[in-house]
């Protein structure tokens, strides 16, 4: 999984981040990600496994900080359900098994969670519960909100010494962040950038999965989000593309495109894009369209993937 490397000649870095939930220990997860990044690579062709396979693969762990928030899950059987998932993507060796027609087949398929977020969100900001809300249905967010957050000044300190690490390095760094962990990963860019000249690499490319960077009650509560146009934004990511699952709730605002636009027109980014999926995997036997695996199998993520590891060589 890990290529060994030489100062003069150092790998890519695939630097990932997962969202909320259980998870399992931190070797199971890391392995798990990388085996689903890998099925959508190998689904690409030959050379494209050989270019990831040369890449060095680390997952910022904060799954230990989880559990205390989610009722119990017997281990075993949720390791066992999620390598099912990654087996079942892995083959699934055509990329047109990822459209529409296959989604709608799923077992117990609805965009009703989806719904209730795109009807519900304007209207709890209108009446000032956005937050209180949010974090009432994701309790990682609640605790990552509250003042003093020993849970928030953790979660940060990992991803911030993991990052400072990895762009200090000036090496090729790709960020793959999930759902929740989008939000302090983009924290984290800010206050690297804010360290400045202590920190000088870029992310030559953030893939962020299922996030719900576009929501206004998210977007209030990021860090600069009330600082001078000019500090607002990170100014260390050069491409930055989402992707967003169809009836994904957690990225009910599926495009960041027009919400960081500012970014693109102060060219504090190259590129910045939106991509829309259809999220294939099934959790005990249902449809998951939130679920990482199947943002990480998807063919879209793969070329992206792979076309920013090319770009490295």
């Amino acid at each position: 999984m890990t290529i060994p490397t030489t100062t003069e000649n150092r790998a890519p870095l695939i630097l990932a981040i997962h969202g909320s939930g259980h998870k399992p220990t931190e070797a199971e997860y890391q392995q798990l990600w990388h085996d689903a990044l890998r099925a959508g690579v190998a689904r690409e062709g030959v050379d494209e496994l050989g270019v990831f396979e040369r890449a060095e693969f680390q997952l910022v762990y904060f799954g230990d900080l989880l559990s205390v928030l989610h009722t119990p899950v017997d281990p075993q059987i949720d390791l066992a359900d999620r390598r099912r998932v990654v087996s079942e993507l892995a083959e699934l060796d055509k990329a047109k098994r990822f459209r529409r027609a296959t989604y709608e087949k799923l077992p117990g398929k609805s965009p009703f969670r989806e719904f209730v977020a795109d009807v519900s969100a304007p209207l709890l900001r209108a009446f000032g519960m956005g937050r209180a809300a949010t974090g009432a249905v994701v309790p990682e967010l609640r605790e990552y909100w509250q003042s003093g957050s020993e849970f928030a000044r953790q979660v940060d300190d990992r991803l911030e010494r993991a990052l400072g690490d990895a762009l200090s390095q000036e090496r090729h760094v790709i960020l793959i962040s999930h759902g929740f962990g989008c939000i302090p990963a983009y924290n984290a860019l800010w206050r690297i950038d804010q360290a400045q000249p202590r920190f000088s690499g870029r992310i030559d490319t953030w893939l962020t999965l299922g996030s719900p960077l576009s929501d206004d009650t998210i977007r209030s509560s990021l860090a600069g989000a009330s600082s001078p146009i000019d500090k607002r934004y990170p100014n260390n990511i050069l491409r930055w593309h989402n992707v967003a699952a169809e009836d994904d709730y957690f990225c009910h605002d599926e495009t960041i495109a027009n919400d960081f636009s500012d970014m693109l027109a102060r060219r504090m980014v190259s590129e910045l894009a939106d991509y829309r999926i259809y999220n294939v995997a099934c959790r005990y036997g249902k449809s998951e369209p939130h679920h990482s695996a199947g943002y990480l199998a998807h063919p879209r993520v793969a070329r992206l993937l792979v076309e920013s590891l090319s770009g490295s060589a």
